[in-house]
């Protein structure tokens, strides 16, 4: 799951919330990004005495978030309408952000062209997101194409070869 960051997204809540809620209403919603299946933000919401909680947003429709609580050591707690909430970079965000590469290993039979990947495959629908390697050897990026979760390359690996696919 792709997170998504964004500049300057900041507004208030539009009504209180208990400690308990997963749907945050905003005042306006429009400086937050949108989301598309499977992406995410880090909010944090402020109260004005400075109690701090840190949220996962999953959706946005319109006003309304839908959210996580408690993320990231951080506990679920009633905030006053009028309390801020704002996209920051957090602890969270940045270990996403940096997340390790997912590498799968494959062995080559001669004629399978086509790989599947079976863990999350991240950022696999972009080409330059991509490495492909055959025996430890480098594949140009024009030997391959990537489409959903699978690695399809223009030649069959040869019988025994180690192919490995790792999507950063």
């Amino acid at each position: 799951m792709p997170i998504v960051v964004k500049n300057n997204a900041s507004n208030f809540l539009a009504d209180g919330v208990n400690n308990s809620q997963t749907t945050i209403d905003l005042q306006s919603a429009s400086s937050f990004p949108s989301l598309s299946a499977g992406e995410y933000f880090y909010g944090t919401i402020e109260s004005v005495s400075g109690q701090v909680e840190i949220v996962k947003v999953t959706n946005v429709a319109g006003n309304t978030l839908t959210v996580v609580r408690a993320q990231e050591g951080t506990s679920a707690a009633p905030f006053v309408e009028g309390s801020r909430f704002e996209l920051r970079i957090t602890v969270g965000s940045v270990e996403d952000i940096a997340r390790k590469p997912l590498i799968q290993r494959f062995t080559g039979d001669g004629a399978t062209t086509v790989f599947t990947l079976s863990a999350d495959t991240g950022n696999l629908g972009e080409a330059n997101m991509t490495d492909a390697y055959i025996n430890g050897v480098y594949q140009n990026k024009n030997t391959y194409t990537v489409s959903g979760g699978q690695v399809t390359f223009s030649e069959e690996p040869p019988f025994g070869a180690i192919i490995e696919l790792m999507v950063r």
